[in-house]
């Protein structure tokens, strides 16, 4: 289990791994060639690893790793070299990418050895969104989610089995954070608007508006509260499924609902009283609002105007006594919080024995990647998460 990397330089100090090469893409796909004798037989596959200050040289094949070192440099034939089987792998060297390939080419000029360097893979990169790990959002419920998953699953089919329910789960989140945007944005600007006088005035005490707004907020706003609703039931109830933790009853009428979080409380008190406060806190309501929009008559109410003293104002439409950029705000934070905690519980319930997580102190997480967990051994000094309830916004837990 890696907590914190740290290699050893060209000096022989042991330093932390610096964040370009955590992430490097050299590590997914080594630059490397193969060597073919004359006859065309492959006899070593070469890839290169960069490292702190050089790289490593790692050759699978017949052919002596020795060979090779001798057309990068007399240093490169200083480091011991690690034999395994048909691998071979030479100690830290001072080797930079560039020089690796100088080394292949010159390899393939000075000697009757065939190089032929490895394709590379054809990929679409394409851009998904303006945030990145500095965002709690990419950090925690993205990159976090998965880190934990990596942890905690070892089955292959298990993993598909999670990352395709989990797909659906953060596209859902993705569509109410665009949408909970929308309105705060659409009401705020209009309103805005109409405080400068840009599009609305009074005329003999009647007031004239010039734009609406109010198809577009209930489209987002429904987008919000019908979307949410399905990624808090039925999307996370497949991802629960797939880490093999049924809380069914958790959706269930009053009467299920109770004699479900009974039972829990007798196998896992510390689940049935966040499930229990989640319910009573927000997540009914949600169902509610749900209920009225889809099986009801209930729509947004429109936004109103007044006037005063010759001048415009908007009054917010209102959802269950709370203003709407307030709502769906709050629906958006909470439905967050939900999944990150409740997605960590399940997965730290498979963790292989011995390992769990703990929460990073606010404070101490880094900038550039605002995790919340990282990997702890249990018993190792490190507090343990555990799960509870909390008011605090996403950004602040």
């Amino acid at each position: 289990m890696t907590i914190a990397p740290y290699q050893a330089n060209l000096k022989g100090d042991l330093v932390p791994v610096p964040t370009e090469l955590k992430f490097n893409h050299f590590f997914l796909f080594p630059l490397g060639f193969s060597v073919e004798d004359r006859r065309g037989e492959l006899l070593a596959k070469v890839q290169y690893l960069p490292w702190q200050d050089g790289g490593v040289v790692r050759v699978i094949g017949k052919l002596p790793i020795e060979g090779l070192l001798i057309f990068a440099g007399a240093d490169a034939l200083k480091q011991p070299v690690v034999r395994l089987g048909v691998e071979q792998t030479s100690g830290v060297i001072p080797l930079s990418r560039e020089q690796f390939i100088e080394m292949a080419e010159r390899t393939a000029r000075q000697s009757n050895l065939v190089i032929k360097p490895d394709e590379r893979p054809k990929w679409v990169v394409e851009k998904h969104g303006d945030e990145g790990t500095t965002s709690p959002f990419i950090a925690r419920l993205y990159m976090g989610i998965l880190r934990l998953r990596d942890l905690a699953l070892s089955d292959s089919t298990e993993r598909e089995q999670f990352d395709k329910a989990f797909q659906g789960v953060i596209a859902g989140v993705e569509s109410i954070r665009g949408a909970a945007k929308t309105v705060l944005g659409l009401y705020a600007s209009h309103s805005e608007r109409v405080a400068r006088g840009e599009i609305a005035r009074v005329l003999g005490g009647i007031v004239f508006v010039d734009e609406n707004i109010d198809h577009e907020l209930r489209k987002q706003t429904e987008i919000v509260i019908s979307t949410a609703s399905r990624v808090v039931k039925d999307r996370m109830q497949e991802v629960l499924r797939a880490l093999e933790l049924d809380v069914g009853f958790f959706y269930k009428k009053p009467s299920a609902f109770a004699a479900g979080i009974s039972k829990l409380k007798q196998q896992d008190a510390t689940l049935a009283k966040y499930l229990e406060q989640t319910r009573a806190k927000w997540s009914e309501r949600l169902t509610n609002c749900r209920t009225a929009l889809e099986h009801g008559s209930w729509v947004l109410p429109k936004v109103a105007h007044e006037s005063s003293a010759g001048s415009v104002r908007t009054i917010e439409p209102l959802i269950d006594g709370q203003p709407v950029s307030l709502f769906v705000s709050h629906i958006v934070d909470r439905t967050c919080c939900f999944i990150e905690e409740l997605c960590a519980y399940a997965l730290q319930r498979r963790m292989p024995e011995g390992i769990s997580f703990a929460e990073i102190p606010l404070s101490e997480r880094k900038p550039e990647i605002v995790e919340r967990f990282r990997p702890a051994l249990i018993g190792g000094g490190m507090p343990i998460w555990t799960i509870s309830y909390h008011d605090s916004k996403f950004e602040e837990t």
